[in-house]
């Protein structure tokens, strides 16, 4: 699919029922060791997952929660109904289950619940250190606080406006370095409300940020997507809001985000599950 050119909705029914690669953490091998390889060293004590948590791997989450307890399973379930919220044109990932087709096994689960993350995080916790083969005898899984999700964002350096630096969304080849809506902050200003306004060069009012029809992609993108950053994490600009341990609160922006908005400081807030928002695991080691 082009960028910056209009939905063709049968292009997009056609590719969503290609299969796609194998998971982030494979479905049959969910093992401390195979979980240990998804995670990038911040420092001694702390590790942030290289990816955004696919939708395969909630799966296996809400799969093992449904043999336990319903109730739970249904509370912390996707609702795939949430994508016509933010655009109509996304109705397609809703009529064929964008959580659960196989097609979109490797990109980011967003449409949860705060809770929903933190009971994956403690899920993955159990599963670890349950594990006899693996590097630390006790972890905790955990959803970032803001200093440590931006200081993995900029690759472990300070000052990084994204996380492979300071400027340019593009690179020599012309290519975006992120999913997100492109549009760069010299063409915003604020309406009344603070919501974003796009402007001419002569600084006339044209429409809202909202309404704009151009956009890196249509929805999220694989979670191993693009480039890295220096520490080997994908994605912590666009694809999926990141949440972090301050509940409504998440950060790096989305596929929905302009320019502005996909800073490694970029704090975007919500209420209820979105399309926009998702989630990245990090691993505190308890005891070595």
């Amino acid at each position: 699919m082009m960028r910056g050119q209009p939905l063709n909705r049968h292009f997009l029914f056609a590719s969503i029922f290609l299969v796609f690669g194998h998971c982030t953490i494979a479905q049959k091998n969910l093992t401390a060791r195979a979980i240990e390889k998804t995670m990038a060293k911040l420092n001694d004590t702390l590790y942030a997952g290289r990816y955004e948590v696919s939708n395969a791997e909630y799966n296996l989450f809400l799969n093992s929660i449904a043999k336990k307890d319903s109730a739970l399973y249904w509370n912390y379930r996707s609702d795939s109904t949430k994508w016509i919220v933010v655009m109509q044109y996304c109705e397609p990932l809703t009529a064929l289950w964008y959580h659960r087709h196989p097609a979109f096994a490797d990109y980011p689960v967003v449409n949860i619940s705060y809770e929903g993350a933190m009971a994956y995080c403690q899920w993955l916790t159990e599963i670890f250190n349950n594990d006899e083969k693996k590097k630390f005898k006790k972890v905790a899984f955990v959803l970032p606080v803001i200093k440590d999700w931006t200081f993995a964002a900029q690759g472990g350096k300070t000052g990084r406006m994204y996380p492979w630096g300071n400027w340019g969304m593009v690179n020599k080849k012309g290519m975006y370095l992120c999913n997100f809506k492109p549009v760069g902050d010299p063409y915003f200003v604020r309406d009344s409300l603070g919501n974003p306004v796009i402007v001419s060069y002569s600084g006339e009012a044209i429409l809202h940020a909202a309404e704009f029809p151009v956009r890196g992609t249509f929805y999220t993108m694989k979670v191993k997507s693009f480039d890295p950053n220096d520490l080997g994490i994908y994605n912590s600009s666009g694809n999926a809001a990141e949440m972090t341990a301050i509940p409504g609160f998440a950060m790096g922006g989305s596929w929905n985000s302009y320019g502005g908005e996909i800073y490694t400081t970029s704090i975007k807030q919500y209420e209820y599950p979105s399309p926009e928002v998702g989630f990245r695991v990090f691993m505190k080691v308890i005891e070595p």
